[in-house]
């Protein structure tokens, strides 16, 4: 249920097109932060860590908010 709630939302901010890319890109981020800790708090520790190594079971959270772009050289 966390998954399908998440990425609604998510899917929802990426298609606002009256947000800026830096008000799109931080409310991501606020998604992706909230479900993590409320992933982490359902399994625990332990499971929570395990869960993170399996990228075919979390990679749906990893995909949530995008990546900081690297730095310009």
């Amino acid at each position: 249920d966390m998954r399908q709630i998440a990425q609604k939302e998510a899917n929802k901010i990426r298609n606002d097109k009256a947000l800026s890319p830096e008000q799109r890109n931080a409310a991501l981020q606020a998604i992706a932060d909230e479900t993590t800790r409320s992933v982490q708090q359902t399994l625990g520790d332990d499971a929570f860590k395990a869960f993170q190594r399996n990228r075919g079971a979390s990679g749906w959270l990893n995909n949530l908010a995008p990546k900081p772009n690297p730095p310009a050289q």
